[in-house]
């Protein structure tokens, strides 16, 4: 599964580039203990478990690397999650930078935290072209998961009050119901008859 990143891959000068990684696959690459399909060694940490994250939106991870082609090489990955005040700006989102890794979870090295204030000196500067319905795709996605979130947190305390039929609905089935009454189908009492006071 694929999910919307604001730009593939940026130059950052010096046979530096920074790649958006925008699958599973690509996740699973990037932390992998030892050579990928590609020829190219992984770093061994657990950025290939973000899936969940990034497909909901939550993370975008950025693989910075050094050289290109045979000479091509994985230095470390970052995670940035979305923030409304997030000192990291692409185009009209924000973000902060949860976490920068190099091999085996190790602290990046100086290098890359160079590349690192480069890549976000030029989203500052406007410098990298952005695709904004990649970003307005994954403003939508965290809204999505977050309403699922909020939702589940509520259902407890919903399903007491509800109509039996619709009490055994999970999480979703519930929206879908509630976005199905918001359409202008009949009202839940004029479909399901109330429950008995307790």
């Amino acid at each position: 599964m694929r999910w919307p990143v604001p730009f593939d891959t940026v130059d950052l000068g010096d046979g530096w580039t920074a790649v958006a990684l925008a699958d599973g696959l690509a996740l699973r690459d990037e932390g992998r203990r030892g050579t990928d399909r590609g020829g190219m060694e992984g770093l061994a940490h657990c950025v290939g478990g973000y899936t969940p994250a990034c497909q909901t939106g939550r993370s975008l991870v950025i693989s910075l690397r050094h050289g290109s082609g045979v000479t091509a090489r994985r230095v470390s990955t970052l995670e940035l999650s979305p923030q409304t005040d997030g000192e990291i700006k692409i185009s009209t989102r924000h973000y902060r930078l949860k976490q920068h890794r190099a091999y085996r979870n190790k602290a990046a090295p100086p290098e890359a935290e160079a590349r690192l204030e480069t890549l976000f000196a030029m989203l500052a500067r406007n410098e990298i072209p952005v695709r904004e319905e990649a970003l307005d795709e994954r403003k939508e996605i965290e809204t999505r998961a977050m309403n699922r979130e909020e939702a589940l947190e509520l259902m407890p305390a919903w399903q007491r009050v509800l109509p039996e039929k619709v009490a055994d609905l999970d999480a979703d089935g519930l929206r879908a119901f509630l976005a199905r009454m918001d359409a202008g189908l009949p009202r839940l009492d004029e479909v399901i008859p109330p429950r008995p006071p307790v």
